[in-house]
């Protein structure tokens, strides 16, 4: 009888316990260290972990709006909207906003002023940069070497050359240190570099043409450092007059469409496969993107279906996939990641 009593006074007294946290638990919100979740009544680890937030706090962070909002805090930013949008704002013919890392960037813009265009580049790195660039030419109607469609990387004239450039001793590209210009909003100044091309019509052009742009790398001053696009080099194309030219030869034959020019000039090349069709592809659409086969949006969505149609002929296997070359699969799988990151 003892032990029946002892029994019942204890089942009393837990179900009293168990009754009596319910309220308890209500009236503290937090946990001190070294103290038990399940002591203090909740059974959702998940709000101890993640504390609950109401209405807009509550939902998942957007890390690409967060970035999106601090770059439009940079002066960088801020010096893009004020030139407008491209082919809108006047003598404004191209413009990018390139990233750098470490929220820094670097602006490229192309100014027309009727007799010549000027290209500039703003940066807000920290460190002071030099331009390691050169220029791409096109082939001249009047050269005699017309398999050479356009040269990717040509020492400038020197009447093209900014104050304070350099030669570089491979000959094939100059340096140029960046100016500084103050900025009071932040600590390091903005850099800039101003390029002055002048227009030039075939006559005025010497064999290897008019100059189609502008391709450079960013280095330090002390040479540690170098930033490229991506695994290239940064280019800024200048717009160009469309050139008719009749010519009895297929291979010299060239169409209204540029892009399309420059795909059948590579389809023609001796040794060719997938793995130059996917680099070449992944190229070209990079240049559509950037505007050097037109600056307005439907250029570019043309541009881009001309992309779409020709790797729908290469795979229906319309086109070759492979012609004196043997390519490792290692690198041609690496030309098809290349290529579906860029169309991704």
């Amino acid at each position: 009888q003892v032990e029946q009593q002892v029994e019942q006074q204890v089942e009393q007294q837990v179900e009293q316990q168990v009754e009596k946290k319910p309220e308890t638990t209500t009236t503290s919100s937090t946990v001190s260290i070294g103290e038990s979740i399940v002591r203090g009544g909740s059974d959702n680890v998940l709000q101890w972990i993640k504390p609950q937030h109401s209405d807009e706090s509550d939902k998942v962070p957007n890390l690409a709006l967060d970035v999106m909002s601090d770059q439009a805090s940079s002066p960088l930013r801020e010096l893009a909207e004020a030139l407008g949008d491209e082919g809108k704002a006047e003598a404004v013919r191209w413009k990018r906003m390139h990233p750098l890392g470490n929220q820094c960037g670097l602006l490229a813009v192309v100014h027309d002023d009727g007799q010549a265009f000027n290209v500039t580049l703003t940066t807000d790195l920290n460190d002071e940069v030099i331009l390691h660039w050169g220029v791409c030419k096109g082939t001249n109607k009047k050269s005699k070497n017309k398999k050479k469609k356009f040269s990717e990387w040509v020492l400038p004239d020197a009447s093209l050359w900014p104050s304070g450039t350099k030669a570089c001793e491979d000959g094939l590209a100059v340096d140029t240190p960046f100016n500084v210009l103050a900025n009071p909003k932040r600590n390091a100044p903005l850099q800039q570099v101003n390029i002055t091309i002048p227009k030039l019509d075939d006559e005025d052009c010497g064999e290897d043409g008019d100059v189609l742009g502008v391709t450079f790398v960013l280095q330090s001053e002390d040479n540690t450092m170098w930033w490229k696009d991506g695994n290239g080099n940064f280019t800024v194309p200048l717009p160009r007059k469309k050139q008719n030219q009749s010519s009895s030869s297929f291979a010299d034959a060239e169409l209204d469409d540029e892009l399309l020019n420059d795909i059948i000039h590579s389809e023609m090349k001796d040794q060719w496969t997938l793995m130059h069709r996917f680099n070449k592809c992944a190229e070209l659409m990079r240049d559509v993107l950037q505007s050097r086969y037109g600056n307005d949006s439907q250029s570019i969505a043309s541009g881009l279906r001309t992309v779409y149609v020709w790797l729908r002929y290469s795979s229906i296997r319309q086109l070759t996939w492979q012609r004196n070359y043997n390519t490792q699969p290692r690198h041609l799988s690496g030309a098809q990641e290349h290529l579906t990151q860029g169309l991704a």
